[in-house]
């Protein structure tokens, strides 16, 4: 069951995440860096959203699936290269937990802002850092149905086109098709057209159910818009 994984910001932090996991007892799948967390073939989360779709259903507990990431390394370093909004983006809502030093509070309320989870103070001994990785492992298990279900509905979202992602702002900024039209400078036929290829693809049966849909799919903290 791989539910930990752990990315020290660089080599040198190797170490913090070998100790931490020593203590907590737990044996983590270690990445060198976020890219080849997001691009390894042993993460599960590419498959599985893919087997999701292809099946068109809801998805349900997979015990391969990560559950929790660790950060190791300083806070400045994790903020200047985003990487918790990028992992969101990748996975989206996996509870990230990040590991340091004695963080300074504008460094942890920065990483807290970018969407990690929790902060650990390996120099505080006034919280054990094990508590923190185990809440948010507790965290990432109840919530891992709700995570899929996001990756499903992006995975969808990705197969609307250019001119579908046109309609579909006008369609989130309330306007009726005629206004689309107008708008766009395109016929109301093709409105109509694009407004139902993006229902079918979404799987939504109304537009309330669309814009719900969308705003599961969507990262928290960054532009909405369907355009991009």
């Amino acid at each position: 069951m791989n539910e930990l994984s752990a990315i020290p910001v660089s080599t040198d932090h190797l170490h913090i995440v070998q100790q931490l996991m020593e203590k907590c007892g737990v044996k983590p799948h270690i990445y060198e860096t976020p890219d080849a967390w997001a691009d390894d073939s042993n993460a599960q989360h590419k498959d599985l959203a893919t087997r999701m779709v292809a099946r068109a259903g809801m998805p349900t507990s997979d015990s391969d699936e990560e559950q929790c990431l660790l950060l190791a390394g300083p806070l400045s370093q994790i903020i200047s290269q985003r990487i918790p909004e990028f992992i969101n983006h990748v996975h989206p809502g996996l509870p990230v937990v990040a590991v340091c030093n004695s963080p300074k509070l504008p460094e942890v309320v920065g990483v807290l802002r970018l969407g990690a989870r929790d902060v650990v103070d390996l120099a505080s001994h006034d919280v054990d850092p094990c508590d923190a990785i185990r809440e948010a492992l507790e965290y990432g298990r109840e919530t891992e149905g709700r995570r899929l279900r996001t990756m499903v509905l992006r995975q969808r979202l990705e197969t609307v086109t250019q001119g579908e992602r046109q309609v579909l702002d006008s369609m989130l900024e309330g306007l009726a098709n005629k206004e689309t039209a107008k708008k766009l400078g395109i016929g109301l036929r093709t409105v109509e057209l694009r407004r139902a290829k993006i229902m079918t693809k979404m799987g939504a049966k109304g537009v309330a159910e669309l814009v719900k849909l969308f705003c599961e799919a969507r990262c928290p903290g960054v532009d909405t818009r369907a355009v991009r």
